[in-house]
């Protein structure tokens, strides 16, 4: 049980192989530049003999902007292992629901695909989510796989287990925990994306620096803002970040893929979150409410002596290095705050919030009371608060 990494001969091709405890099947993680866009010699183990005798079929259901962009590359690389269909989805935080899922079920069953067929999800998070949710519901649970296009897939939604949509205005209702058989990213996906996707992307990595990896942290603030001028694609080198963005998590998933944990450090940056994407109905991105959230709660940790000033301002400052929001008035508003943390309670059965413990630690609170949370908002809305 657990993760092996190793670095491909060609630069920027790496691999994981995840093996979770508690009878989950291995997975591999697989970074290859080029796979989708190019459609190149397909990496090791997307296929097997089952394919190349013809024995298996694939619905590939796919973001109707990365069709029209890279449909092309997308069918020379499936081509290779055998008969597939594509499904075309306009994919926005809306259409993450129940409904969706279900019209991916219509498409399998009128497809008549069976158990060892596979679903492919090629998008961003919300379609790694509501693929990986009908495949959670069919034959008892259906292979799938994750082609990742955008920086949030590729280095963190691609290979999660949780597989959740929204209901009735929330986020995250229904669903259940199925991992992925096998996640390939293609950093080249992101030249056509707006810089701000990217940006939301590297919420996430600061999210990993900031509670696991000092050296990440390092890299966010040397080379995140060419980064995200390059989407990625330039001179500046990016193996390492993600490398360090992907690593760790997929370390805390083998371990405890169920999430039965209370206490988890992924969980950092999250508190507000989700909130904050329902009551701005999307119009703050998921990796901005991130952002958000993880400033904020830096601010808890500061006045908590978790950490110190030095450590509260670089945080913070990373982020607003990075072009990211780490204010919003919603985490002003007792009543938000405060149903944002009876929402945490009624999900983990206890606040268990993960706060910073200088770089690449971390504590769980248990009392946080909404004023702490209101005050860190309203401090950070001064431009020189850090």
């Amino acid at each position: 049980m657990g993760v092996t990494f190793e670095k491909g001969k060609q630069e920027g091709h790496m691999r994981w192989r995840v093996r979770p405890t508690e009878g989950f099947a291995p997975f591999d993680v697989v970074l290859s530049p080029g796979a989708l866009t190019d459609g190149a010699e397909a990496p090791a183990g997307l296929f097997d003999e089952r394919d190349a005798r013809g024995e298996r079929r694939r619905l590939i259901v796919i973001d109707k902007r990365v069709a029209k962009r890279h449909r092309a590359g997308v069918e020379r690389l499936y081509r290779q292992g055998g008969a597939f269909e594509l499904f075309e989805i306009e994919v926005s935080e809306r259409i993450k629901n129940v409904e969706t899922v279900l019209s991916i079920i219509a498409e399998v069953r009128r497809l008549r695909l069976g158990r060892d067929d596979v679903l492919v999800a090629i998008g961003g998070g919300v379609m790694a989510d509501v693929v990986g949710a009908a495949a959670s519901m069919l034959h008892k649970g259906m292979r799938y796989e994750v082609g990742a296009t955008t920086l949030t897939a590729i280095g963190d939604a691609g290979y999660a287990g949780k597989r959740r949509v929204n209901l009735e205005g929330e986020k995250n209702v229904v669903g259940g925990i199925w991992t992925p058989r096998y996640v390939l990213g293609d950093v080249t996906t992101m030249k056509t994306l707006d810089p701000r996707h990217v940006r939301s992307g590297l919420a996430e990595a600061h999210k990993v620096a900031v509670m696991r990896d000092g050296r990440l942290l390092r890299l966010l603030e040397e080379d995140g803002p060419d980064l995200i001028k390059e989407r990625f694609c330039g001179e500046t080198p990016s193996a390492e970040l993600l490398q360090r963005m992907i690593d760790a998590p997929l370390r805390r998933i083998a371990a405890d893929p169920r999430d039965s944990e209370r206490e988890r450090w992924l969980d950092s940056h999250h508190l507000l979150a989700h909130p904050i994407e329902r009551e701005t109905a999307g119009e703050v991105s998921h990796g901005e409410a991130v952002a958000i959230c993880g400033a904020v709660m830096a601010h808890v940790a500061l006045k908590r002596d978790c950490i110190r000033e030095p450590m509260f301002k670089r945080i913070v400052g990373v982020l607003r290095e990075l072009g990211l929001p780490v204010t919003h008035e919603l985490a002003t508003e007792p009543r938000f705050v405060i149903g944002a943390l009876q929402s945490a309670v009624q999900q983990r059965g206890a606040q268990n919030i993960p706060v910073p413990s200088e770089v690449g630690g971390n504590a769980f609170l248990h009392d946080v009371d909404a004023t702490e949370i209101m005050l860190a908002a309203r401090v950070l809305a001064d431009p020189d608060a850090a």
